[in-house]
């Protein structure tokens, strides 16, 4: 009963978060992140206070809206929990770590310098960006690539290392540029990207082992890009997916269109099946079973029957839907419509009302869980 599975299991997430929601609670903190301490020193500003770390080897736990202080020769990694991205800051930076949810991180650094190692695959259908950074200039956009970003008060360098990432002013959002690998960009105040501009292998490798920004004062930026060309070529772009789209879909339902009357020809083949015996062709019809008649005569149709009928009248979904059909008819991105309608960042979890949920779905619907410091680990079905 795998559809029935999946449906109980969301219902018991969206009541958890009702519980959650309309009842008072005290805010439980969520670890997001490991903060490692290579050399240097650190300072970690949130709702835990103030810490600072001097010792190399240090670990920390951050939290969502945590504020990080790099002191001078500094290298600190942070790892997102539950997720292929890390990220190094150098000497004298400013980062915050923002809201973290499963389909999509968000950063912001106000200064330094920091190189971001996002890996993993992403969706080929899905346009929405899976890790997003803001600066006081500039905002950064990828789905999986290695980068560095050199930022100060007015101004914002990318050095992309391998992939793809996708470069726009804070105040003009809609003008994005890519920048491909070993290509940089930047953004200054009040100004549009730069077009992308190869560097050479001796001044990637100094952008990258430099504990500042200072690294890409060696790079000769391109002119910064018109406006109206940006948003005219996406328009464009956009037009060709969308015909591209139309195209595959046409394809789709041709190709439906001529299986289907494949099967029809294959059912009456099976029907009428021609003999050449003795020189003649003779045809074979299949007689109908006197038996089966008065069986169907006696059977009501589904019109006819009236809806009282159907109580109590069960369905093996097993028999219905086999595992393999399930792409046939659900076609959605259950995590990504979650992601859309449920902000994590806003949701107050409490041991109180966890425990009166599982005393409920236990009295009423016989649903076990098993809830150990507020995370539910095991789901039983009656």
């Amino acid at each position: 009963m795998l559809i029935k599975k999946n449906i109980l299991e969301y219902k018991l997430i969206i009541l958890i978060l009702f519980f959650t929601f309309t009842r008072p609670s005290f805010v439980v903190l969520a670890q997001q992140a490991m903060l490692f301490l290579e050399k240097g020193s650190v300072k970690v500003i949130g709702e835990k206070g103030s810490r600072i770390f001097r010792k190399p080897g240090d670990e920390e736990e951050i939290f969502t809206n945590d504020r990080i202080q790099t002191g001078k020769d500094t290298i600190v990694k942070i790892k997102i929990i539950g997720k292929p991205e890390i990220i190094e800051l150098a000497a004298r930076s400013f980062f915050q770590l923002g809201k973290i949810v499963r389909q999509s991180s968000s950063v912001s650094i106000e200064i330094g310098k920091a190189r971001f190692k996002i890996t993993g695959k992403r969706k080929k259908r899905s346009k929405k960006k899976r890790f997003k950074i803001r600066t006081v200039t500039a905002l950064v956009g990828v789905r999986g690539t290695d980068f560095v970003l050199g930022v100060s008060n007015s101004q914002t360098n990318l050095l992309t290392i391998s992939g793809s990432v996708s470069f726009a002013p804070v105040k003009m959002p809609d003008v994005e540029i890519e920048v491909p690998s070993n290509q940089a960009s930047t953004v200054q105040q009040n100004s549009t990207p730069t077009a992308p501009v190869e560097v050479t292998p001796e001044i990637k490798q100094q952008i990258i082992q430099s504990d500042s920004s200072e690294g890409f004062k060696n790079v000769k930026f391109g002119e910064a890009v018109d406006p109206e060309e940006v948003r005219k070529k996406k328009q464009q772009e956009e037009e060709q997916e969308e015909e591209q789209e139309e195209d595959q879909e046409e394809e789709k339902r041709q190709q439906t269109k001529s299986n289907d009357e494949a099967d029809t020809d294959n059912e009456q083949n099976n029907e009428t099946e021609p003999s050449n015996e003795g020189g003649k062709q003779q045809t074979f019809v299949e007689e109908d079973n006197p038996q089966e008649q008065q069986l169907e005569s006696e059977t009501p149709s589904t019109l006819e029957r009236g809806a009282g009928e159907f109580v109590g009248d069960e369905i093996d979904t097993d028999e219905i839907l086999l595992e393999e059909d399930l792409d046939d008819i659900v076609d959605v991105d259950v995590d990504e419509i979650l992601d859309e309608i449920i902000d994590l960042d806003d949701i107050q979890n409490t041991l109180d009302d966890l425990e009166d949920i599982k005393h409920f779905l236990d009295l009423n619907y016989g649903v076990m869980i098993d809830i150990t410091h507020g995370v539910i680990l095991d789901i039983n079905y009656d």
